[in-house]
């Protein structure tokens, strides 16, 4: 049997002699490269690199990611939910913009802390960390699962200096504003309104006053200061300046005495919603503009009232017509409706009379702004 194994195996092993050929080539070829390969470093010497720049820079990066310890910074500590604290509030609590990111990011796609264990499964969010802020996270039931409690007890107010022209309307709800007092405060500041001083917030409307004296000494404002003007008068008046509001831009503007940028780009994007002044007296509805502002540069300006730009009301639609601060959308509703009933077409301005809803002063405010062709 052994016999006839070995028979069988010598038949694997019979070359023709091309083969045997083939085979020692390929062999010599193996053979040559070996050789090659193990005399290859003396006969092509390798160059050596210098990887030292390359790991000093990479250091150096490293070192400009490192995150600020937290020991360096000023950390203030106060009750939180951090289902509802925004950035800011969370680096005032001693976490990197990044962690802070990571949290926002993980609220974005939905995921709601249900326990103050959540927040230590964050990523990033070292024990140490959690450790220190665990008795500060307050999770309101009732927000988790989506369903309204009977009854919400309200987070206690954190205190921490902030500057009202850059604050958030989050921080400013965790300072204790109201979310009504808060927007009304973002809204000022995005019509070109400053905070020059702190007794300034105490103009907003529904302003708090015993939250203001809490938060006093805590409002940092970093703006620049308030333009001087004679103690005997707010403004300066000066007969030979004669701005006509309808073609003014901010620069003319500006020649007023107490109107800056930020109130001459309110004036003008007023001036573009009504379609132009038909009287002066139309600075008093434009935000921020008191009587004595107003008082004090009443003569100094004028209006050209063939500067009016008019809506035809007979082709204009519902959404043309609510840009008009004037117009809001039930009005701008029977109008379209009385024009339908009119066939289409109204023959004189003074059918919108027609409306229950055209009062006597409305009609007088509204009609200088409407054209019917």
């Amino acid at each position: 049997m052994l016999k006839e194994f070995f028979s069988s195996a010598r038949t694997y092993f019979n070359f023709h002699r091309n083969e045997r050929n083939g085979i020692l080539a390929i062999l010599v070829i193996i053979v040559s490269l070996l050789i090659f390969n193990a005399f290859l470093p003396d006969i092509i010497p390798s160059r050596k690199i210098d990887y030292k720049p390359y790991q000093e820079k990479i250091a150096a990066w490293k070192k400009e990611r490192e995150i600020q310890p937290v020991t360096q910074r000023e950390i203030q500590y106060f009750l939180f939910d951090p289902n509802t604290l925004d950035s800011t509030g969370f680096i005032t609590l001693g976490l990197n913009p990044a962690q802070a990111k990571t949290i926002l990011h993980y609220r974005s796609k939905g995921g709601k802390f249900r326990s103050p264990e959540d927040f230590k499964k964050i990523y990033g969010i070292q024990d140490s960390l959690y450790v220190r802020l665990k008795p500060y996270i307050r999770i309101r039931s009732g927000e988790i699962s989506g369903k309204r409690s009977g009854t919400k007890s309200p987070l206690p107010y954190a205190v921490f200096d902030f500057d009202p022209n850059t604050i958030s309307a989050d921080s400013l709800k965790l300072l204790g504003f109201s979310a009504k007092t808060a927007s009304q405060i973002i809204n000022y500041r995005k019509k070109g309104g400053r905070f020059y001083q702190k007794e300034q917030l105490l103009k907003i409307y529904n302003m708090d006053t015993l939250l203001y004296t809490k938060l006093k000494e805590h409002i940092i404002i970093k703006a620049k200061k308030l333009p001087h003007f004679p103690k005997d008068s707010l403004f300066h008046k000066s007969q030979t300046i004669h701005i006509e509001l309808n073609t003014a831009d901010t620069l003319d503007l500006q020649q007023l005495y107490g109107i800056g940028s930020g109130f001459a780009r309110r004036i003008v994007k007023y001036r573009k919603l009504l379609g132009g002044y038909r009287d002066k007296r139309q600075l008093l509805e434009v935000w921020g503009m008191d009587p004595k502002r107003y008082e004090g540069i009443s003569e100094q300006i004028y209006v050209d009232t063939t500067q009016i730009r008019k809506i035809n009301v007979n082709t204009a639609t519902i959404k043309q017509l609510i840009k008009h601060p004037y117009i809001d959308f039930v009005l701008a509703k029977r109008i379209v409706l009385l024009r339908k009933q009119k066939g289409g077409k109204f023959q004189r301005i003074d059918e919108l009379r027609e409306i229950d809803l055209f009062y006597d002063d409305l009609y007088r405010k509204v009609s200088p702004y409407l054209k019917a062709e």
